[in-house]
């Protein structure tokens, strides 16, 4: 694992592959055929106890799992359970569970959404850039979610573009007519002139928990650089990422969340996918205060940050929030003239 040295000054940052190293430890974990079972080895151990162990994953399936019934839940979360004081347990076997699992599903198991009032990513962004200006490009960068971009932009009266990015979640099968209505790109080499060769100025780029999936700061910092070089004057930039404590749990909700929007596949083709997927996921974590201060090296200006509350609560009543999502928002300034 390549480790790099932070340019503003902090501790060195692991350029994280999936699981293999979080802040909580210096050594790196071989890749094995088991990454998912260290995982759960490794959070385990941190939680110290059996009921703490199993309190972890209960709250990875209710987060990501919360509008199914706790009773139905927990049987998934027994299962992972049973695996921790065994011997290594392959990817396939953790894959297996969850798919079988997810598929023996019935409708009295859907009990809907514990709150009416969930995160709405929508009107949040839409708080963050809502003097932006009309008719400029609004560009979507995370996993081709072309439902946000579009609805976004029709609020504000500009021009959506969806952009996916490498090692990033797919697209889910009812997103793909929403993005037959808009351009949508792939980010590489030539985003920068694929942007520019569009007649409008870009007013705002969104960020939506996809800078993460750039396996590198210094990725990550050159993906900034670009986004100010494409950026109007006065244009925003909205970053929505993990303000990460804990690298090993967020990396294992990539991995179930994906498990759970592949879960249509054929088994054999599930499977196979997941182990590509395992295979390929790049992650690097920032928080706030480390994003801040690329940003400010790169030209921007600061302007807000917002932490949003699940409402989901674990049966401690304490708010979830794996995904411990931040919000912020800067801007390009205008060049002033020097007297």
């Amino acid at each position: 694992m390549k480790v790099e040295k932070d340019e503003n000054g902090d501790k060195d940052k692991e350029g994280q592959h999936l699981l293999y190293g979080d802040k909580k430890s210096s050594i790196s974990m071989e890749k094995t055929e088991h990454t998912i079972y260290d995982a759960v080895q490794r959070l385990c151990i941190y939680n110290y106890s059996t009921l703490e162990c199993f309190k972890t994953i209960h709250n990875l399936f209710y987060y990501l799992f919360s509008n199914i019934s706790e009773y139905k839940r927990n049987e998934l979360a027994k299962k992972w359970m049973d695996t921790v004081q065994g011997n290594p347990v392959v990817d396939e076997h953790y894959a297996k569970l969850v798919y079988e699992w997810y598929h023996s599903i019935e409708k009295k198991d859907v009990v809907g959404y514990p709150t009416s009032i969930i995160d709405n990513k929508i009107q949040d962004i839409v708080k963050l850039i809502s003097h932006a200006h009309k008719h400029t490009l609004l560009i979507d960068i995370g996993a081709s979610d072309c439902q946000l971009a579009k609805d976004i932009a029709a609020i504000l009266h500009m021009k959506p573009i969806s952009v996916t990015v490498p090692h990033g979640h797919k697209t889910k099968k009812y997103q793909m007519d929403v993005c037959k209505e808009m351009e949508v790109l792939t980010y590489g080499k030539d985003f920068v002139k694929r942007i520019r060769s569009f007649h409008e100025k870009v007013g705002v780029i969104v960020w939506n928990h996809s800078l993460h999936h750039f396996g590198s700061n210094e990725a990550i910092r050159h993906a900034l650089k670009e986004a100010y070089v494409l950026l109007e004057k006065g244009g925003l930039l909205v970053i929505r990422d993990h303000d990460s404590e804990n690298d090993t749990l967020i990396d294992l909700q990539h991995v179930v969340l994906e498990m759970k929007y592949s879960t249509q596949l054929p088994m054999a083709d599930y499977q196979a996918y997941m182990k590509k997927y395992i295979a390929g996921l790049r992650t690097s974590y920032f928080n706030a205060r480390v994003i801040k201060e690329w940003c400010k090296q790169i030209g921007f200006t600061y302007r807000s940050i917002m932490k949003k509350k699940t409402n989901i609560k674990d049966v401690c009543n304490q708010d979830i929030d794996i995904s411990n999502t931040m919000y912020l928002c800067f801007q390009k300034q205008a060049k002033t003239r020097k007297n």
